[in-house]
């Protein structure tokens, strides 16, 4: 099993985003947007009502993709975002 390692300025976070965003491209489009803020841990699942996605990274690279979801792409339309972020620290599995 790897080893995770999280720094003092890593964050969990978890945004739930609502409205019609069953799109198929929308998970990619978050996949690739995290990535370039640099986030990691990166998972997107689809439930009934909302879109939840997880990432880890700094707390201000978390903020920008939980805006970038508020306006998503073109093929969804975002009602509303909630976002949370979690401090954590040193952590090895």
């Amino acid at each position: 099993m790897p080893v995770t390692t999280l720094t003092q300025a890593d964050q969990v976070g978890s945004i739930q985003i609502f409205g019609r965003v069953a799109a198929p491209d929308f998970p990619e489009w978050i996949m690739r947007h995290a990535s370039k803020l640099g986030l990691r841990e990166i998972s997107a699942s689809l439930h009934a009502d909302c879109l939840d996605v997880r990432a880890t990274g700094q707390h201000e690279m978390l903020n920008a993709l939980a805006l970038a979801c508020s306006l998503g792409p073109q093929s969804a339309l975002v009602a509303h975002v909630d976002f949370k972020s979690t401090r954590q620290g040193i952590r090895t599995d």
